[in-house]
Protein backbone atom coordinates (compact mmCIF):
# COMPACT_ATOMS: atom_id res chain seq x y z
CA UNK A 1 0.00 0.00 0.00
CA UNK A 2 1.54 3.54 -0.85
CA UNK A 3 1.40 6.18 1.69
CA UNK A 4 0.00 9.73 1.26
CA UNK A 5 3.91 10.51 1.55
CA UNK A 6 4.79 8.19 -1.04
CA UNK A 7 1.97 9.85 -3.46
CA UNK A 8 2.45 13.50 -2.83
CA UNK A 9 6.38 12.38 -3.71
CA UNK A 10 7.56 14.57 -1.00
CA UNK A 11 9.99 12.16 0.23
CA UNK A 12 12.32 9.13 -1.21
CA UNK A 13 10.34 6.26 -0.65
CA UNK A 14 13.05 5.00 2.13
CA UNK A 15 11.24 7.93 4.21
CA UNK A 16 7.27 7.22 3.59
CA UNK A 17 7.31 5.43 6.46
CA UNK A 18 7.73 8.49 8.51
CA UNK A 19 5.12 10.55 9.70
CA UNK A 20 4.10 13.40 7.99
CA UNK A 21 4.57 15.51 10.98
CA UNK A 22 8.20 13.83 11.26
CA UNK A 23 8.96 14.85 7.99
CA UNK A 24 8.46 18.35 8.30
CA UNK A 25 9.82 18.71 11.60
CA UNK A 26 13.46 17.12 9.90
CA UNK A 27 12.98 19.80 6.94
CA UNK A 28 12.05 22.96 9.23
CA UNK A 29 14.90 21.49 11.58
CA UNK A 30 17.43 21.55 8.18
CA UNK A 31 16.21 24.89 7.14
CA UNK A 32 17.01 26.05 10.17
CA UNK A 33 20.40 24.66 10.19
CA UNK A 34 21.07 26.21 6.69
CA UNK A 35 19.83 29.40 7.74
CA UNK A 36 21.67 29.71 10.74
CA UNK A 37 25.28 29.02 8.49
CA UNK A 38 24.27 31.33 5.91
CA UNK A 39 23.79 33.99 8.96
CA UNK A 40 26.74 33.09 10.47
CA UNK A 41 28.54 33.23 6.58
CA UNK A 42 27.21 36.90 6.51
CA UNK A 43 27.95 38.05 9.65
CA UNK A 44 31.65 36.70 9.36
CA UNK A 45 31.77 38.81 6.07
CA UNK A 46 30.69 41.80 7.92
CA UNK A 47 33.32 41.63 10.39
CA UNK A 48 35.88 41.50 7.44
CA UNK A 49 34.32 44.43 5.83
CA UNK A 50 34.31 46.29 9.52
CA UNK A 51 37.77 45.11 9.56
CA UNK A 52 39.01 47.19 6.45
CA UNK A 53 36.78 49.87 7.13
CA UNK A 54 38.36 50.36 10.24
CA UNK A 55 42.17 50.03 8.66
CA UNK A 56 41.46 52.59 6.38
CA UNK A 57 39.73 54.89 9.18
CA UNK A 58 42.91 54.29 11.30
CA UNK A 59 45.03 55.72 8.91
CA UNK A 60 43.01 58.81 8.57
CA UNK A 61 43.05 58.96 12.21
CA UNK A 62 47.15 59.62 11.88
CA UNK A 63 46.86 61.83 9.32
CA UNK A 64 44.47 63.73 11.52
CA UNK A 65 46.62 63.72 14.65
CA UNK A 66 49.81 64.90 12.74
CA UNK A 67 48.25 67.37 11.16
CA UNK A 68 46.87 68.54 14.65
CA UNK A 69 50.74 68.00 16.58
CA UNK A 70 52.64 69.79 13.69
CA UNK A 71 50.29 72.12 11.70
CA UNK A 72 49.13 75.52 11.58
CA UNK A 73 46.90 75.68 8.71
CA UNK A 74 42.92 75.30 9.99
CA UNK A 75 41.59 74.34 6.34
CA UNK A 76 44.00 71.41 5.82
CA UNK A 77 43.23 70.53 9.55
CA UNK A 78 39.45 70.66 8.79
CA UNK A 79 39.55 69.20 5.55
CA UNK A 80 41.10 66.08 6.81
CA UNK A 81 38.97 65.81 9.61
CA UNK A 82 36.04 66.21 7.48
CA UNK A 83 37.48 62.92 5.57
CA UNK A 84 37.54 60.89 8.90
CA UNK A 85 33.89 62.17 9.70
CA UNK A 86 33.03 60.33 6.32
CA UNK A 87 35.02 57.67 6.78
CA UNK A 88 33.25 57.01 10.26
CA UNK A 89 29.50 56.27 8.30
CA UNK A 90 30.31 53.38 6.64
CA UNK A 91 31.87 51.78 10.00
CA UNK A 92 28.95 52.46 11.06
CA UNK A 93 26.48 51.07 8.44
CA UNK A 94 29.15 48.12 8.60
CA UNK A 95 28.94 47.29 12.29
CA UNK A 96 24.88 47.23 11.70
CA UNK A 97 25.31 44.37 9.31
CA UNK A 98 27.43 42.47 12.41
CA UNK A 99 24.52 43.86 15.08
CA UNK A 100 21.36 44.44 13.81
CA UNK A 101 20.09 45.31 16.97
CA UNK A 102 22.42 48.68 16.95
CA UNK A 103 20.61 49.90 13.97
CA UNK A 104 18.16 52.13 15.51
CA UNK A 105 21.31 53.83 18.07
CA UNK A 106 23.60 54.19 15.40
CA UNK A 107 21.16 55.69 12.57
CA UNK A 108 20.24 58.27 15.56
CA UNK A 109 24.15 58.94 15.86
CA UNK A 110 24.24 59.70 12.09
CA UNK A 111 21.92 62.49 12.82
CA UNK A 112 24.79 64.47 13.85
CA UNK A 113 25.81 65.21 10.52
CA UNK A 114 22.39 67.17 9.79
CA UNK A 115 23.65 70.13 12.37
CA UNK A 116 27.46 69.53 12.12
CA UNK A 117 28.08 72.53 10.54
CA UNK A 118 25.97 74.74 13.26
CA UNK A 119 25.80 72.63 16.25
CA UNK A 120 27.72 73.86 19.71
CA UNK A 121 30.49 72.38 21.70
CA UNK A 122 27.98 71.88 24.42
CA UNK A 123 25.22 70.52 22.46
CA UNK A 124 27.72 67.76 20.86
CA UNK A 125 28.62 67.12 24.19
CA UNK A 126 25.43 66.86 25.74
CA UNK A 127 23.38 65.28 22.57
CA UNK A 128 25.91 62.58 21.14
CA UNK A 129 28.82 62.36 23.70
CA UNK A 130 26.38 61.85 26.62
CA UNK A 131 23.56 60.44 24.45
CA UNK A 132 21.12 62.98 25.92
CA UNK A 133 19.32 62.75 22.53
CA UNK A 134 20.02 59.13 21.29
CA UNK A 135 17.83 56.02 22.02
CA UNK A 136 18.75 53.25 24.24
CA UNK A 137 22.17 51.57 23.77
CA UNK A 138 21.86 47.71 22.76
CA UNK A 139 23.29 45.43 25.37
CA UNK A 140 26.44 44.72 23.20
CA UNK A 141 29.45 44.95 25.78
CA UNK A 142 29.60 48.43 24.56
CA UNK A 143 30.71 48.59 20.70
CA UNK A 144 28.12 50.13 19.57
CA UNK A 145 28.81 53.27 21.98
CA UNK A 146 32.63 52.73 20.83
CA UNK A 147 31.28 52.77 16.75
CA UNK A 148 29.10 55.80 17.45
CA UNK A 149 32.26 57.75 19.07
CA UNK A 150 34.56 56.96 15.33
CA UNK A 151 31.88 59.36 14.47
CA UNK A 152 31.18 62.10 17.14
CA UNK A 153 35.01 62.18 18.36
CA UNK A 154 36.19 64.20 14.44
CA UNK A 155 33.08 65.74 14.54
CA UNK A 156 33.63 67.46 17.70
CA UNK A 157 37.69 68.69 16.31
CA UNK A 158 35.51 70.14 13.45
CA UNK A 159 33.06 71.88 16.22
CA UNK A 160 36.09 73.32 18.19
CA UNK A 161 37.61 74.25 14.96
CA UNK A 162 34.56 76.09 13.69
CA UNK A 163 34.19 77.70 17.43
CA UNK A 164 37.09 78.90 18.66
CA UNK A 165 40.08 77.89 16.01
CA UNK A 166 42.89 75.70 15.53
CA UNK A 167 45.56 77.61 18.23
CA UNK A 168 42.58 78.23 21.12
CA UNK A 169 41.76 74.42 20.95
CA UNK A 170 44.84 72.59 19.73
CA UNK A 171 45.14 70.41 22.90
CA UNK A 172 41.14 69.64 22.96
CA UNK A 173 40.98 68.53 19.69
CA UNK A 174 44.38 66.30 20.07
CA UNK A 175 42.70 64.79 22.82
CA UNK A 176 39.37 64.02 21.02
CA UNK A 177 41.37 62.18 18.08
CA UNK A 178 44.03 60.12 20.97
CA UNK A 179 40.24 59.21 22.92
CA UNK A 180 39.26 58.53 19.61
CA UNK A 181 42.22 55.55 18.68
CA UNK A 182 40.80 53.90 21.75
CA UNK A 183 37.45 53.83 20.78
CA UNK A 184 38.84 51.89 17.49
CA UNK A 185 40.46 49.36 20.27
CA UNK A 186 37.24 49.04 21.11
CA UNK A 187 35.57 48.07 18.50
CA UNK A 188 38.76 45.57 17.26
CA UNK A 189 37.55 43.50 20.24
CA UNK A 190 34.57 42.00 18.59
CA UNK A 191 36.39 40.91 15.83
CA UNK A 192 38.78 38.06 14.80
CA UNK A 193 42.55 37.79 15.56
CA UNK A 194 44.80 37.29 12.95
CA UNK A 195 45.17 33.63 11.97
Amino acid sequence: MTSFIQKLKLVPPRLAGLSLLTVFAATAFIGCAENSEKREAARSAAKEKLAELLDTYETQQGVVLNLLHNSDDPAAVERETRTLVELSLPVLDAYTEVNPRSRTYLMASKRVMDVLDTISEEAIERDYHDEAILPARPDDGGTSYHVKDLLIHPATVLVLLREEGLEARRDDMIHEIERNINHVAGVRLILPGPE
